[in-house]
Parts: structure tokens; sequence; C-alpha cells
């Protein structure tokens, strides 16, 4: 169990998709289409089934997880690769939108759960990003208030770093009983 991770969403390896989805669609589809290889399945036809699918994971993933953070608050931290080096960067979230906005530069992402601890990593032209999200506590909400939510990094790193003020959200627990 020590280092256990549940990936919920990873779209780093495309290409490595790309290779699943082809075997995937010949053994399904070869028949029917003709095919007598791999080969003779247009790439545009398995780059469509790749990015349907992606899609379709990350909006499976990105409700759920939605639904979960709808109920708490949570602090996500971490740093934001940039083309002259890296920024510490923190938020307030109460759903998905608050994270979404916070990445959506990002080209290609990994959610996972690793013992109870939820990241985000992604990178882009400038770099690359990795976050920790954290569930505040009733304390911890407390804290946060008296400061009014401030976008400040040492109260964002007092909140994470103190187990009175957040805890681990294991979500993949929470979500899907992993």
């Amino acid at each position: 169990m020590k280092n256990k991770e549940f990936v919920f969403f990873d779209n780093t390896d495309v290409c490595g998709l790309f290779d699943y989805m082809c075997e995937f669609l010949f053994d399904a589809y070869a028949q029917e289409n003709g095919w007598q290889t791999k080969n003779d399945i247009p790439e545009d036809y398995v780059w469509e089934n790749v990015y349907s699918h992606l899609d379709d994971e990350y909006t499976d993933f990105t409700t759920e997880l939605d639904r979960y953070l709808n109920c708490g608050v949570f602090l996500i931290q971490g740093v934001c690769g940039k083309w002259n080096g890296p920024v510490d960067c923190g938020r307030f979230v109460r759903n998905y939108e608050d994270i979404r906005s916070g990445i959506e530069h990002l080209d290609y992402i990994k959610f996972y759960d690793k013992c109870g601890h939820f990241y985000i990593e992604g990178s882009y032209h400038d770099g690359s990003d990795k976050y920790e999200l954290k569930q505040l506590t009733d304390k911890g909400i407390a804290l946060a208030e008296r400061n009014w939510f401030a976008h400040k990094r040492e109260l964002h790193n007092k909140l994470m770093q103190n187990g009175s003020y957040s805890k681990l959200p294991h979500i993949a627990r929470t979500i899907y009983g992993a």
C-alpha cells in the first residue's frame, strides 16, 4: 500500500495512447473496414478516437471531482514553470472551475492520488507545473476567514503544512473507493 498511486487522468503519453488505439481499432473494426494491417487505419481516424477518448475521460473525472470539491473548502498550492523560472502559487478552491482556471495553460496534464495526497502535474511550452490540493479543516477555514482568504504565501504555507488546518483529501478512496 505504501506509495500507491491512483491516476485519474493522464494525457502526457498521447503517442502511447495512439498505439493502444490502433490496436483497439484494428481488433474491433478491421474486418468491417477491410484493414489488412494497422497501417491501413487512417491516421486522422486514430487521432480522432484518441482525443474523443481523452475528452470523455477528462469530463468524467472532472465532473466527479467538482462534486467532491463542492463539499468543502480546499487549498491548492504549487509551482508554475515559467520561461523566466518557477513561480510559487496557490489559491483557495471551492469547485473544479477554481482549479481549471489555474491550469488551463497546460498542454499535458496528469491528475493523481498518491497515498491520499492529490497532485496535479502538467507541462506546456514554458515549463512544468506541479500542485498539491488539501482540504481545509474547520480550524483552517476559520484562519482563512480571519485573513479574508488572502492570496499570501505565508498563509497558504501555514494552512498546507499544519495538520490542524488542513488534511489529505483521499480523493481516490472517496470518489472511487480505491
